[in-house]
């Protein structure tokens, strides 16, 4: 098998693919992408007269651009706090396509400026990567699959930047780098910046590229880069000047602009104190994260001062609780526990595994002690942290996880010599597939449910392939580890917290209990805390569309069904605002396509929307036109021929920071 990782090329000039990796937050639930609208606006100008009436006024504004309102929402941060989360208006997506298309190499030019900078871009990504020369997810599709049409040069889009090695902070930690610099420093200090997104003052930007006096002497001077960043980042915002949009890579990079102005002032500032960079101290930044390098309390001093000074002059403040300490080793002990597992998961991997590479999976004698054995070393392993048993829970999931894609990767189109490690296969998917959802069950995270998801995905897979008669087997064993999931602590801990969260981490859950098929319902008890069944309050356009997703017209979730469409009635009953408002934009075109709504309702809803956007009635005729295009159409789910796998991969290939 090959193992040189190969290239294929990016479509450069297809600027409508920001749409699909600049937008859109990574946490959200795996049915929505973005995938259907952008097929939609590189038809547009193809559609119906009728269709392009309704649509165009939607979705783009004339010369001055006109604000819109983005859906926020909350996540689950960690244990005790959310993260809120915006996604952007469709219509205010596209001012950022045009911008990009505008200014791709201003914005390189303007993250050139600093030398402490881990996570800035460095050009526009030329092509994606191919891990080995038979990765292709068609290989494990079943042959009766509907087949995507340009599924090869879309499923490995990748951010339109290129970022260097250090893509994630933990790559940062385990670099050559961070050991130079524990080698030539004994002081280490690490700075957050508090709120930092709702922080950013959106004027600041062109602060950062002409100074803030310059700016103030020329306000009102169109077409500047900062200026039209600014308008664009404020329009798909409600037009607020205080904070940015959370989630989308955009914002990412709207601030990376604005700190490597801070990055080169801090410099600077401490040049003229006498300090040299990379002498005295050095700095590393990830995003908003600084990391403080030096030989003495006094240059520690000295160094934070000067970070302090120049992040508020752009009302920046950092985060006092968050700041840590330490001296050579750099070391915590959340990191110890971490590499004490790492060390238990190599062994592990002796035990799961024989042959060149760990491709064969052994047959394990006794799974249940294995089992037992294993989780009472990862216990022993954090026993000086409790904390530290949430962390490494997820890195579990993630581990076992790949070794279920790499063994799926190696064998599932091999023909010869397979037949006699069958049983090997069956231990190890059993093996993996308990554990990961006895881990993903201490720590449930939105980035965990994705990789759960592609493991049992595959696994099933396998078993099609390889061992049919036992997929009904497998099938039940994730059936009830999924039923024990939303009777776990972790969930119901999750549920006892009244935070106002969108439980991604439960919604994906019921996304793949959908994949086992119409005998495998989950107990209605199993819906209630997504669907709120026991509250007044309505559900939110995720959480409606995942619950219609899995319920279908199964006649058994009779109150979810219920409340799903109380929710729809009460958020569409006014459709005027479409064009400004996220949530109901989102919520009204996925509505209009899915089949598990009733005819007569969403014919209704998109007489009103033509109404309220063209000022006239939709006749019959027009109506029915109207009506074959939704039903004919994906915009933000893809109701009828949703392919998990390919979404899971797409998902991890846009994977957050």
């Amino acid at each position: 098998m090959t193992t040189g990782r190969q290239t294929q090329r990016v479509h450069k000039q297809d600027f409508f693919r920001i749409l699909l990796t600049e937008i859109c937050p990574y946490e959200t639930p795996v049915i929505f992408d973005n995938f259907g609208f952008y097929k939609q606006v590189q038809q547009l100008d193809q559609r119906s007269v009728d269709v392009q009436r309704l649509l165009t006024p939607l979705l783009k504004d004339g010369k001055e651009l006109k604000f819109s309102i983005p859906y926020v929402y909350n996540i689950r941060k960690d244990l005790d706090s959310p993260r809120t989360l915006s996604l952007i208006h469709p219509r205010s997506q596209l001012h950022f396509v045009e911008f990009y298309q505008k200014f791709d190499d201003q914005i390189l030019l303007c993250c050139k400026k600093s030398k402490f900078s881990l996570r800035a871009p460095q050009k526009i990504t030329s092509k994606y990567y191919i891990k080995n020369s038979q990765e292709n997810i068609k290989k494990y599709r079943s042959d009766t699959a509907a087949s995507v049409q340009n599924e090869i040069n879309e499923r490995h889009l990748t951010t339109y930047f290129a970022y260097g090695e250090n893509t994630r902070l933990h790559k940062f930690f385990e670099s050559f780098d961070y050991l130079k610099l524990e080698k030539q420093y004994s002081q280490f200090l690490s700075l957050d910046i508090s709120k930092c997104f709702d922080s950013i003052y959106t004027h600041s930007i062109a602060w950062a590229i002409k100074t803030k006096e310059y700016t103030k002497r020329h306000i009102g001077v169109d077409g500047v880069f900062g200026d039209i960043f600014d308008k664009i980042m404020r329009c798909s915002n409600y037009n607020e000047t205080a904070g940015i949009p959370i989630g989308p890579e955009v914002s990412r990079i709207f601030s990376e602009i604005i700190f490597q102005e801070i990055d080169e002032r801090i410099e600077k500032r401490l040049q003229l104190c006498g300090f040299k960079v990379d002498v005295d101290y050095s700095i590393r930044r990830y995003v908003d994260d600084f990391f403080i390098f030096t030989n003495s309390d006094f240059v520690l001093n000295q160094v934070t001062q000067a970070v302090e000074f120049e992040c508020k002059a752009y009302k920046l403040n950092i985060n006092e609780a968050k700041s840590l300490k330490a001296e050579r080793p750099f070391i915590t002990s959340k990191t110890k526990s971490l590499r004490a597992v790492q060390r238990r998961l190599i062994h592990l991997r002796e035990s799961l595994f024989s042959g060149e590479n760990y491709s064969s999976p052994r047959e394990l004698s006794n799974q249940k002690t294995l089992t037992l054995h294993f989780i009472d070393d990862i216990k022993s392993a954090c026993s000086s942290d409790s904390d530290a048993y949430q962390l490494v829970s997820a890195y579990i999931v993630g581990w076992l996880s790949n070794r279920i894609i790499s063994a799926t990767d190696e064998n599932i189109n091999r023909t010869v010599g397979v037949e006699s490690h069958l049983t090997g296969f069956a231990h190890f998917f059993s093996f993996s597939i308990r554990t990961i959802f006895h881990f993903y069950s201490i720590n449930p995270s939105h980035k965990s449910s994705v990789k759960l998801c592609i493991a049992v995905k595959l696994a099933c897979t396998f078993y099609e392939k390889h061992m049919p008669t036992e997929i009904d087997s497998i099938k039940t064993t994730i059936y009830h580890l999924c039923k024990e999931f939303f009777s776990s602590s972790g969930y119901l801990g999750i549920l006892s917290k009244d935070n106002n969260v969108s439980l991604l981490e439960a919604m994906n859950i019921l996304v793949l209990c959908k994949e086992l098929g119409s005998q495998y319902l989950l107990p209605k008890e199993a819906l209630q805390g997504v669907a709120k069944t026991d509250s007044l309050d309505p559900l939110n356009y995720f959480e409606i569309v995942t619950i219609l997703y899995y319920i279908g017209d199964e006649p058994f979730y009779r109150e979810a069904r219920a409340k799903v469409m109380l929710s729809i009635q009460w958020h569409l009953n006014r459709v005027d605002d479409a064009r400004i408002n996220s949530h109901k934009f989102h919520l009204m075109m996925d509505v209009l396509t899915c089949p598990y709504v009733d005819c007569n309702f969403r014919s209704k809803t998109a007489s009103q929307l033509y109404e309220s956007v063209t000022r006239e009635k939709p006749g019959k005729a027009k109506l029915k036109a109207l009506m074959d295009f939704f039903d004919n159409n994906v915009w933000f789910v893809n109701w009828h021929s949703f392919d998990l796998l390919t979404v899971l991969e797409k998902k991890e290939l846009l994977s957050g920071y």
